[in-house]
């Protein structure tokens, strides 16, 4: 019996097609859970302006929550992402509504891990036309960290389903000072609590993201510009969430000078 089926997976090149292969059928899965350039316009995302009772923002999260790839049910969320973004609210309120209808049901755990800020404001953000991609970052980096190095959702036809993008919009809210990047470049990194401190060094209060289940954020750099302190401190801050591959911060160091740490990581990855 064990022949005849192994014959029956070699006529369709299961052994030798990763596809097939259980890991990468699980990442396929995980990695087409999100929406994608949906185009959404500056127009749609200004007009979100609205009051919701708490029974409307429970119904509508419910409905995205259940099916966080569909298009409309993201596009009813807009005015949450206004009221977080522009208006500048607490998304404390949205993050504790979306996070306790995934604790009711452990299958939507174990595809989406948990939401915070950081993930959230991704989902948005990748899912916005190249104007409302620059309005959100202008805004958003007055008070908290912006994508540097994000994951796009992939497509399922794609071989790279763990694609990160080194985001390029940061130009139009770069500051000219001295850069630093917290991260760890150990590959078999535990949890050391190096964001709880350049969260308490720099800033006194939690700005990065810890303690992270989503998937959405692994391998990910996020960076802090000085906008909270007008410039006085001459200090942006990066912070890369779990190990960054070598490769990947090869090819960032092509993009940014980080001055003297830039220097040592050069000779490490040589």
């Amino acid at each position: 019996m064990h022949i005849k089926y192994q014959l029956i997976f070699q006529k369709v090149n299961y052994f030798n097609n990763p596809q097939f292969h259980p890991e990468i059928f699980e990442l396929l899965l995980k990695s087409d859970i999100y929406p994608r350039n949906l185009n959404i316009s500056l127009e749609e995302f200004n007009i979100a302006s609205t009051l919701l009772s708490r029974a409307d923002q429970l119904g509508l999260v419910n409905n995205w929550i259940k099916d966080a790839k569909d298009s409309i049910n993201l596009k009813k969320l807009i005015p949450f992402f206004f009221n977080i973004i522009k208006r500048g609210e607490s998304s404390k309120n949205f993050l504790s509504i979306v996070n306790q209808q995934l604790m009711s049901s452990k299958e939507l755990q174990e595809k989406y891990g948990y939401f915070n800020q950081k993930s959230i404001f991704q989902i948005f953000y990748t899912n916005a036309n190249y104007e409302l991609k620059i309005i959100l970052l202008k805004l958003i980096s007055k008070s908290y960290p912006i994508p540097l190095l994000y994951k796009t959702p992939s497509k399922k036809k794609k071989k790279d389903l763990n694609k990160l993008t080194f985001n390029k919009n940061t130009f139009y809210v770069f500051q000219e000072n001295f850069p630093i990047i917290n991260l760890s470049l150990d590959p078999e990194q535990q949890r050391i609590g190096k964001t709880e401190l350049i969260n308490k060094i720099s800033f006194q209060q939690k700005k990065f993201e810890i303690l992270d289940s989503n998937q959405l954020n692994n391998q990910t750099i996020d960076i802090m510009y000085d906008f909270e302190f007008s410039g006085s401190r001459n200090l942006s801050v990066a912070d890369a969430h779990n190990f960054i591959p070598f490769e990947t911060l090869d090819d960032i160091c092509e993009c940014l000078d980080y001055g003297l740490f830039n220097q040592i990581l050069k000779k490490k990855l040589k």
